[in-house]
């Protein structure tokens, strides 16, 4: 079975869409079959057309990930007692981008007003794929708030030395 290794944000504007997809062009040039999965669509008020993180690995990858469920279908199903099917349809998805891997990227949920639920939902993602967490974020202010902003993200995984965090960037 395929490794997952969830990329979740510290806050928003971190830069995770780059870095999941600058994941997935990394191991596929290090020779490693790659994947990618995003379970639930993050909602941007510009967009139209397809997932964006998926359309940018079809472009960067050559390959086409499994479509995303709907933020709006995610939010009744996480908010209205569907969550274990949430989960099923999260590991659905996995599996579909794992059929050709070894190494599944799964990008998670940022935070935001119209996704208050995105932190529990990333952990739920964790847990529901036995990932590994890669917790991306960016440096700003202190040397103290950047580790604080680590370790509080790293929390919802089990903390940094005993959860599944396998590294930051």
């Amino acid at each position: 079975m395929a490794q997952a290794v969830l990329v979740v944000p510290s806050g928003p504007q971190v830069g995770l869409t780059s870095v999941a997809v600058g994941l997935v062009h990394a191991l596929d040039r290090r020779g490693v079959r790659v994947g990618f999965c995003k379970p639930v669509a993050q909602p941007h008020a510009r967009d139209t057309g397809p997932e964006r993180s998926s359309r940018l690995v079809e472009l960067v990858a050559g390959f086409s990930p499994p479509a995303s469920l709907s933020a709006g279908e995610a939010a009744d199903l996480y908010g209205h007692g569907g969550r274990e099917r949430l989960f099923e349809e999260t590991v659905a998805r996995f599996e579909a981008a794992a059929r050709r891997a070894d190494v599944v990227i799964v990008e998670g949920l940022v935070p935001a007003p119209e996704l208050p639920y995105a932190a529990a939902l990333n952990a739920g993602i964790a847990s529901s794929l036995d990932a590994q967490v890669v917790i991306v974020t960016t440096p700003g202010g202190t040397p103290e708030a950047l580790t604080e902003a680590l370790e509080l993200t790293a929390q919802n995984f089990g903390g940094a030395n005993e959860g599944r965090v396998l590294g930051y960037i």
